[in-house]
């Protein structure tokens, strides 16, 4: 058992690695054993596909992402199997690449799920680890599939459109619309009950070294991909400082590499530990570029900023 679904997840791997999921054509998922329990064939088929990531929450820290799900040509009686490339924030704001088996599937009350699972990284020969779960719902269109996706210790809800099986669109996915999770409205007016115990200068904490400090020939390369947000962006130095008074506001400093970013928050607020506010160009007023949200742990706040296509992970510690 452990040892076919190796094969299976290995082949995906290569598969997607050639060409995107978009490379799986029809019947080429195999390898899967024959699973103990069968989605019923009329309730599967409308989850058969290629589909494109396009919606996501937050907290997933996924920026794109792709999946296939069909039926293997070589099982009998059918039964549902998927692979899935998503392109996943790491702690420095960079992408990964990130490959997933989805299996087995199960009938649930509005659709159907999978186990989502990458090889074990341990040696042992066959080992695939269960990382989460994929729950779609029932579609009321044929364009479109909804659902919730159990993630690095969360569930956020997710909207994938489907694809044309022969469209080569691996290397160009669009990045997905972020989802705020909450479902409550954070209260205004700063980050705490108290919003004088906030204000003040914070440090970055999660700074990488400067990428160019020993490539200079590379920094243009290096700065026009940040600026286009398709690698993420790591940062080699930062810092914030949030000021009070009756709507507090804040400014953020972020290096990347050799060039300076300057970021202005504003609608600062919190909801439990949650602590979220808008991002601005040129002032605390200018145009709106994206969202902050960051959790509070003592005096740490770690989280993303979003400014038009770039994404950060930040954590930045206050220092009063």
């Amino acid at each position: 058992m452990k040892h076919r679904l190796l094969v299976a997840a290995l082949a995906l791997v290569a598969v997607l690695a050639v060409g995107g999921v978009a490379g799986a054509t029809t019947g080429s998922i195999n390898g899967y054993p024959q699973p103990k329990v069968y989605v019923p064939f009329g309730k599967a088929v409308p989850f058969e596909g290629r589909f494109e990531l396009t919606e996501v929450g937050r907290g997933a820290n996924l920026r794109s992402g792709e999946m296939k799900i069909e039926f293997p040509e070589t099982s009998s009686p059918k039964f549902l199997a998927g692979a899935a490339a998503f392109y996943e924030y790491n702690s420095l704001g960079q992408t990964e690449t990130a490959l997933f088996a989805l299996y087995p599937f199960r009938s649930t009350k509005d659709g159907v799920s999978a186990l989502v699972r990458n090889q074990g990284l341990n040696g042992h020969l066959g080992e695939t680890l269960k990382v989460g779960r994929l729950e779609l719902f029932e579609p009321t269109d044929q364009e479109t599939l909804k659902g919730e996706l159990e993630f690095h210790g969360g569930t956020y809800k997710v909207a994938f459109k489907r694809l044309e099986d022969e469209s080569a669109l691996a290397a160009r996915l669009q990045p997905a619309k972020q989802i705020t999770e909450q479902k409550a409205e954070p209260t205004p007016g700063g980050w705490g009950p108290d919003p004088a115990a906030w204000e003040g200068a914070y440090e970055l904490t999660n700074a990488a070294p400067d990428p160019t400090e020993e490539a200079g020939v590379l920094a243009p390369v290096i700065g026009v991909a940040q600026g286009l947000g398709t690698i993420g962006t790591t940062l080699s130095e930062g810092s914030m400082d949030v000021s009070g008074g009756g709507s507090p506001t804040a400014t953020v400093e972020l290096n990347t590499g050799q060039t300076q970013r300057t970021y202005y928050l504003s609608s600062l607020g919190y909801l439990g530990n949650l602590r979220v506010a808008k991002v601005h160009d040129g002032s605390p007023t200018g145009r709106i570029l994206g969202n902050f949200e960051a959790r509070q742990k003592g005096d740490r706040l770690s989280g993303t900023l979003e400014a038009g296509l770039s994404h950060y992970r930040v954590e930045f510690e206050h220092q009063g």
